[in-house]
């Protein structure tokens, strides 16, 4: 047998050392597509597009359904109120 450890165990000392993963403990689970559906750096990425290349319709739909899902940020309601004004 051999010393040298296991491919999953150098994987995960990597992750460890890097500090990844330190908040997927929450989401052990949950699905890949709840997870990103939930994500608040995708949800800001698309509220920033919907804010420069759609209608204002459109990114309102998009901020109330950001509200809806209770996952907004202090940032992104400020953002949703500069953008009504």
């Amino acid at each position: 047998a051999t010393a040298e450890p296991s491919l999953a165990v150098r994987r995960r000392r990597m992750m460890e050392a890097s500090g990844a993963g330190k908040g997927d403990a929450m989401m052990e689970g949950v699905p890949c597509a709840e997870r990103v559906h939930k994500s608040v750096k995708v949800w800001t990425f698309y509220l920033d597009l919907e804010e420069s290349l759609g209608t204002i319709e459109t990114a309102k739909a998009a901020y109330d359904r950001v509200l809806e899902l209770r996952i907004a940020t202090p940032q992104i309601v400020l953002n949703y109120s500069t953008f009504l004004e």
